[in-house]
C-alpha cells in the first residue's frame, strides 16, 4: 500500500449542523452530499451510527461515524467523524472494520485535533463475530432485489454485519457500496444502499426480507459470517473483479455458483447469458465454464458443455474463443448430428447457428441431413446449399424418411436434374414425383443420363405411365410447342430404349439413335443393342448402329447386358467381333448394299474400320471391293 494516511473532517452544530473543521478542503457539491449523510438524529448518547457512501468528486470513499450531542446548547444537536478512504485502502484492506478504530466522538473545545491526517491502521483484526441473522437481512437487502430497508434494534450488531458485508465484496464493490444505520428510515422515497434502521416509518405494513432468502443466499451469508464456504469465496474472488462493479454482480455470481456446484449446466448457460449478453464480456469466466479444455470449477462433461453452448438464446457467446466449430464436429463425428441438433435453439443466436451450420458442412456426412431436416429444416437447407454434394449423393436420400425428403426436396430446386436423380436413386422416386412429374423426372433422368434411375422410375411407376410421358414429351401444348425440345426427346427415347431392351416399346428409337450419334455412351449402346434384333428386316437398324456397337466391342466396352440382347440374333463366328461383322456381311449381300449405306454403317469405327477391311480382304466379291473404296474414304477417322 503507497497510501499510508487518511483525511478526516468533523461535522457538528455552529447555528446548524456544519463542518467544523478537517484536514482536507472539500468542495461545495461532495460537502453538501457529507452534510447529508451526517445529520442524522441519535437517540441514545451511547450510539453510534454510520455511514459508508463513496464521493466520487473527490475520489474518496466517505465512512461515518456520527453520536449525539447532548452536551450542546441545541437539542437534538450530533457530532460526526468522518473519513476519506482513498481507493487503495477500499483495495488492500482485508478487514474495513480497523478503520473504526480511528473513529473519535468529538467534544467541544477539541476540534482542532481533526485538522490533521491519520496513519492508516494496521490490518491484523480478525473478523469479529457477527449475528448470521442480521448478516442475512442485510445480504437479502442488498443483493436481492428487495427493498435495501433493515427493520433491527441492534445497531451496534447491525454495523458490525455491515462491515462483515462490505469487507467480502471485491475492490469495485466496496467502492459503490452505499450503508448506513438510522434511528428510523421511510421508505418512500426508496433510500440509496442499504439501510438498517429501528424502525421504518412513512409505510403500513412494511415486510422484512426473509433471511432465510434463497439457496445462494444462504451460502453466500455463511461465506460471509464464518468463511464456511471456501469454493464460493474462491469463485467469487476469481470472477468478481473482473466483473460488472453493481451489487447485482454479487447475487449474480453467486446464483452462477450455486447452478455450477449443482452441476447444472443449461442453468449456468442461462445465467450467464443474462449476465454477460454480449460476447465480449466475461471472456474469462465463460472460458472457464464452457471452454474445451475442463476447468477447475465443475466436472460437466464435453458433450454436456457443447449441448449447453448449442441451446444458447443469446448472442453471448465468442464461439471462436470456444473453439466450438471444432468441438461440434468432434461430437458428430463419434456420435453423428442426430443428439446434438435437438439442443440447438430454434431461434438461437446466428453465431452458434452458423457455427453449428459449418460444422456440418466440414463434417459433410449424408446420415445426419435426416436429423436435422427433422429438428431444423431451414438450417438443413442452408447446409445443402453449403453443400451441394449432398444433394447429389443417392446415400443422402437414403437416409431420409419420405416426409423428410419431401421437406428438403421441396424447398430445394427439384427441376435440378443431378439432386432429382440422386433423390431417385436414394430411394425417392414418389417424392420427385409428386414434386417434378413424370416427364420432369424422365428429363432429369435422360439429362444425367443415369440408367439406375431410369430402371428404378420404371420399376416404381411402371411402363405404361412412363411411355406416356413421352408421348406428352412430344406432344404440341396449348402454347403451341411440346414440352420438351427434339433433342431431350431423342434422350428420352435412347433413355427408355435402354432400359426395356426391347425398340418395339420405344417408337421412333431408331431415329433417336441417328440423332444422337455424337453422344456414345452406355445408354446409346444400350438401345443400339435394343434395336438389333430388327437388323435381318430392317437394314437401316445397322446403318444407324453397327458402327459403335463394333468399336465398343473390340476395345471391349460393351456391357454384358449388351451383348446378351444381341448375341442370339448374330451368326455363328470366331469371336464376338467377326459375329457382329459377319451380320453386316450377311445383311450387305442380302440387301445388295452400296457404298453409300456401308459408308453410313462403319461410322464410329474408327480405326477398327481397317481391321474389318482385312478380315474381309479374301472376299473377292463386289461387297470386298465396295467395302474397299469405304475404308479408303474412311481412312482416318
Amino acid at each position: 500500500m503507497t497510501v499510508r494516511t487518511i483525511n478526516q473532517l468533523v461535522f457538528g452544530y455552529e447555528d446548524g449542523h456544519r463542518l467544523l473543521g478537517g484536514s482536507v478542503d472539500i468542495p461545495s457539491e461532495p460537502l453538501a452530499t457529507l452534510l447529508g449523510a451526517t445529520d442524522a438524529p441519535v437517540e441514545d448518547s451511547s450510539d453510534c451510527l454510520i455511514t459508508g457512501l463513496p464521493i466520487e468528486a473527490i475520489s474518496s470513499y466517505a465512512l461515518c461515524f456520527t453520536w449525539s450531542a447532548p452536551e450542546l446548547p441545541r437539542p437534538g444537536a450530533i457530532w460526526s467523524h468522518v473519513l476519506l478512504l482513498h481507493p487503495e485502502h477500499l483495495e488492500s484492506f482485508g478487514r474495513l472494520s480497523v478503520f473504526g478504530s480511528l473513529a473519535r466522538r468529538p467534544k467541544p473545545g477539541e476540534i482542532e485535533g481533526y485538522g490533521s491526517v491519520l496513519a492508516a491502521p494496521e490490518d491484523r483484526r480478525a473478523q469479529e463475530p457477527v449475528s448470521r441473522e442480521i448478516v442475512a437481512d442485510i445480504v437479502a437487502a442488498a443483493y436481492g432485489g428487495n427493498k435495501p430497508l433493515v427493520i433491527q434494534r441492534d445497531l451496534a450488531e447491525s454495523a458490525r454485519a455491515l462491515f462483515a458485508v462490505w469487507e467480502f465484496q471485491w475492490p469495485a464493490l466496496r467502492k459503490r457500496f452505499e450503508f448506513c444505520t438510522r434511528e428510523s428510515a421511510r421508505t418512500s422515497p426508496p433510500p440509496r444502499g442499504v439501510v438498517v434502521a429501528r424502525e421504518v416509518r412513512g409505510m403500513l405494513g412494511h415486510q422484512q426480507s426473509s433471511s432465510a432468502g434463497e439457496k445462494w443466499q444462504a451460502r453466500l451469508v455463511d461465506a460471509v459470517v464464518s468463511a464456511q464456504e471456501p469454493e464460493l469465496t474462491r469463485f467469487l474472488a476469481a470472477f468478481g473483479p473482473n466483473g460488472p462493479a453493481a451489487l447485482g454482480a454479487m447475487r449474480d455470481l453467486a446464483q452462477l455458483f450455486e447452478c455450477v456446484a449443482a452441476e447444472d449446466h443449461q442453468r449456468s448457460r442461462g445465467l450467464l447469458e443474462r449476465i454477460y449478453p454480449e460476447a465480449s464480456l466475461g471472456a474469462e469466466l465463460k472460458g472457464h465454464l464452457f471452454g474445451q479444455e475442463l476447468g477447475e470449477w465443475w466436472s460437466a462433461p464435453e458433450r454436456s458443455r457443447v449441448g449447453a453452448l448449442i441451446g444458447a438464446t443469446v448472442d453471448a457467446w465468442d464461439v471462436e474463443q470456444l473453439r466450438l466449430e471444432r468441438r461440434i464436429c468432434d461430437w458428430i463425428e463419434n456420435d453423428g448430428a442426430n443428439s446434438l441438433v435437438n439442443e440447438l435453439a430454434g431461434d438461437g443466436p446466428s453465431a452458434v447457428r452458423e457455427t453449428f451450420l459449418a460444422a456440418l458442412v466440414r463434417s459433410g456426412r449424408p446420415s445426419d441431413v435426416g436429423p436435422v431436416v427433422q429438428c431444423q429444416p431451414d438450417l438443413a437447407v442452408q447446409w445443402i446449399r453449403e453443400a451441394p454434394e449432398l444433394a447429389h449423393a443417392p446415400e443422402t436420400w437414403s437416409t431420409l424418411e419420405e416426409h423428410q425428403a419431401a421437406i428438403l426436396l421441396g424447398t430445394l430446386d427439384s427441376s435440378d436434374a443431378e439432386i432429382a436423380v440422386a433423390a431417385i436413386l436414394g430411394g425417392q422416386t414418389a417424392v420427385v414425383l409428386d414434386l417434378a412429374g413424370m416427364l420432369g423426372a424422365l428429363l432429369a433422368i435422360s439429362t444425367q443420363r443415369s440408367l439406375d434411375a431410369g430402371l428404378e422410375l420404371v420399376r416404381v411407376s411402371g411402363w405404361a405411365q412412363v411411355l406416356d410421358a413421352l408421348h406428352t414429351a412430344s406432344r404440341v401444348g396449348e402454347d403451341g410447342h411440346p414440352p420438351a425440345t427434339e433433342s431431350e426427346v431423342a434422350d428420352l427415347r435412347l433413355l427408355l430404349g435402354a432400359v426395356t431392351a426391347d425398340s418395339h416399346r420405344v417408337p421412333g428409337l431408331l431415329a433417336a439413335l441417328e440423332r444422337r450419334r455424337s453422344i456414345i455412351d452406355d445408354i446409346w449402346l444400350r438401345a443400339a443393342a435394343a434395336e438389333m434384333p430388327r437388323a435381318r428386316s430392317n437394314s437401316k437398324t445397322l446403318e444407324v448402329t453397327f458402327g459403335p456397337l463394333y468399336r465398343a466391342i473390340r476395345e471391349d466396352r460393351l456391357h454384358p447386358d449388351c451383348w446378351a440382347v444381341i448375341e442370339e440374333h448374330l451368326p455363328e463366328a470366331a469371336d464376338r467381333a467377326r459375329r457382329l461383322q459377319g451380320l453386316l456381311v450377311e445383311v450387305a449381300k442380302t440387301k445388295h448394299w452400296k457404298k453409300k449405306k456401308l459408308t453410313r454403317a462403319l461410322r464410329g469405327a474408327g480405326s477398327h474400320a481397317q481391321k474389318l477391311y482385312r478380315d474381309l480382304e479374301e472376299d473377292e466379291d463386289t461387297l470386298g471391293a465396295r467395302l474397299r473404296r469405304v475404308v479408303d474414304t474412311l481412312r482416318g477417322w
